[in-house]
């Protein structure tokens, strides 16, 4: 997959991530969730995809299979959510809505 800049040049916030160019052989990243007696952990994988069918890749990584939906993976050199949390997402190309004012 070809290096992006994912910054946009106007507002020098975050441009959203466009999945659909996510293919086989592409290294993405995600988040794992595990449940323990008293709190949730937090775990960020990466690994690279296998196969996709429809909504749903499958990513090794490290010899385990994870089968995640598109919307749940990143590629590895994109901005993960908290990123977008922290730092804001771009809208300079999205049309403005009643809603957006």
């Amino acid at each position: 997959m070809a290096t992006y800049d994912y910054r946009c040049k106007s507002c020098d916030k975050y441009i959203p991530v466009d999945r659909s160019n996510i293919k086989v052989g592409d290294e993405v990243s995600f988040t794992t969730t595990y449940q323990t007696s008293n709190s949730a952990r937090f775990s960020s994988k990466t690994g690279k995809v296998i196969d996709i069918a429809g909504d749903i890749c499958e990513v090794v990584v490290k010899k385990k299979s994870y089968f995640k939906n598109i919307r749940d993976v990143t590629p590895d050199d994109a901005p993960n959510p908290l990123t977008y949390a922290l730092f804001g997402l771009c809208k300079c190309n999205k049309e403005e809505t009643p809603n957006d004012i």
